[in-house]
């Protein structure tokens, strides 16, 4: 679990299209794929999953900490 432990480091496979403020105007995603990222250690709305064997994270952006690469 990633709530667990240290940070996670991993790359971004997958961006959704970003939320909505509280004027209902779509605020755009600061990751985009293919970035290093590091997440959050006590991510509580983190999703972990595997998908074709491969161990995958659903993060929403408030749990990302920075960019690395």
């Amino acid at each position: 679990s990633v709530s667990k432990g240290k940070p996670k480091k991993g790359k971004v496979v997958a961006v959704g299209a970003g939320r909505y403020d509280n004027d209902g105007k779509r605020v755009p995603m600061d990751v985009n794929v293919g970035d290093v990222v590091l997440i959050k250690e006590d991510g509580w709305s983190v999703a972990e999953i595997k998908v074709d064997g491969k161990e995958l994270f659903i993060v929403p952006q408030t749990d990302v900490l920075a960019i690395l690469e």
